[in-house]
């Protein structure tokens, strides 16, 4: 089979709109990201985000979108690297079979949709030519930051960057069709569940244990050997299990290397390359003024809670609790690549987050709070907001000038 021809197969497969109109993805739309089910702009649209968290599906529901609003079916194209059927394929040639087979002119609005486009060779180059030379919207998907990011730079002023997260918990109880109610309690086991199974949509839907384990090794081992070399992928899960008992609790890379028996070059190494596959986030002290203390040791956060569930050997509610906290502070953060979240001690007191606008955050996701438990926030002189379990006479009596809110009303808001 020529290159044409199995260009002119895969892309066929690819989109079934183009022989059925009708075709829809069966797909559950996202509230999160449903303002660019109709955005106008022609700014490229880069979506990041750990494998399997809901990337693809964000591009079909768009898809469906314009599908929807009668948009010519010819005009959107979707391919995935995956289906490359040479490896020198790049988006121009993509774009040029598509105007030679439906007589397109360079002047008729496209929309192109490329899925995990760091897998494909110098693509930043063809998608620059796209967007200066055609009327064209483009949207595409990467799952490595150190692939993506460095390259993006020959996109400066010409692309959005969107960092898609878990099912947030207002997402989580609309993919499985509940509703908070009056009734505390029942509030409280809604999100306990959530935290517990976390937000990967996969997982979300079939409940499967095994899905998300498997999804959790296909984020670690995907591009180990091709891109980043890696000659001790077990050590991954080691390190992985290792952070997730230790999450909420600053840790050392020397802590690292000498829990796990490696160097310090080696910890430093594999961490990153867990962040650079959206798997953890670091979060370091604040320093004066709204910078990170490059002296200081970070806490690590993972991705999911529902994966720091099941890599904890003693997993803790109130754990999950916190990380969620910081997921959802992230979703609102004012840079994606360089999150202004961090943790803080004002007065002698740590505080688990603070951010550039000094908005104080601590979480205290437990039954029966004491007054021992929280007399010592009375020495923070700042603004400061407790997320809480359930609310308590004792937080308005021990701390009447802070903030009190439960964890459902924070993370629905």
């Amino acid at each position: 089979m020529d290159n044409d021809l199995a260009l002119k197969t895969t892309l066929t497969e690819l989109n079934p709109w183009w022989d059925d109109p009708s075709f829809r993805f069966d797909v559950i739309e996202r509230s999160s990201f449903s303002h660019l089910l109709s955005s106008n702009s022609k700014t490229i649209e880069v979506f990041i985000g750990a494998r399997r968290v809901g990337k693809t599906s964000i591009m079909k529901s768009i898809i469906n979108h314009l599908l929807d609003s009668k948009v010519s079916h010819r005009q959107i194209i979707y391919f995935v690297t995956d289906a490359r059927v040479n490896h020198d394929l790049t988006p121009e040639d993509i774009i040029r079979y598509v105007q030679k087979t439906f007589n397109l002119t360079h002047h008729e609005q496209l929309y192109l949709f490329i899925d995990e486009v760091q897998d494909m060779p110098d693509w930043q180059r063809g998608i620059k030519y796209l967007y200066d030379n055609l009327n064209i919207k483009i949207y595409v998907t990467g799952s490595s930051s150190l692939i993506l990011r460095p390259q993006t730079s020959k996109l400066t002023g010409r692309f959005v960057l969107h960092e898609v997260l878990g099912l947030s918990f207002t997402e989580y109880l609309e993919f499985t069709k509940q509703k908070l109610s009056k009734n505390q309690v029942k509030n409280i086991e809604l999100v306990t569940t959530y935290l517990q199974i976390g937000g990967y949509p996969e997982y979300v839907l079939g409940q499967d244990r095994q899905a998300l384990t498997n999804i959790i090794e296909s984020t670690l081992y995907r591009d180990l050997i091709s891109q980043y070399g890696i000659r001790n992928p077990a050590f991954l899960k080691d390190l992985l299990d290792y952070l997730a008992d230790k999450v909420t609790s600053p840790v050392s890379n020397t802590n690292i290397a000498k829990d796990l028996g490696v160097n310090d070059d080696t910890a430093k190494f594999y961490l990153q390359y867990l962040q650079d596959v959206y798997l953890i986030y670091p979060v370091y002290r604040k320093s004066k003024p709204n910078k990170i203390s490059k002296s200081s040791v970070p806490k690590y956060y993972f991705n999911d809670t529902g994966v720091l569930n099941i890599r904890s050997l003693a997993p803790k509610i109130g754990s999950l609790a916190e990380n969620s906290v910081y997921l959802n502070l992230r979703r609102h953060t004012l840079s994606k690549e360089h999150a202004d979240i961090y943790y803080n001690t004002i007065n002698g007191v740590e505080i688990d987050f603070d951010n550039r606008f000094s908005e104080l955050i601590e979480v205290k996701f437990r039954d029966n709070i004491t007054k021992e438990d929280i007399e010592k926030y009375q020495l923070i002189d700042h603004k400061l907001s407790m997320v809480v379990k359930s609310e308590s006479e004792i937080l308005s009596d021990v701390l009447p000038m802070h903030n009190k809110v439960t964890l459902v009303q924070y993370l629905i808001k």
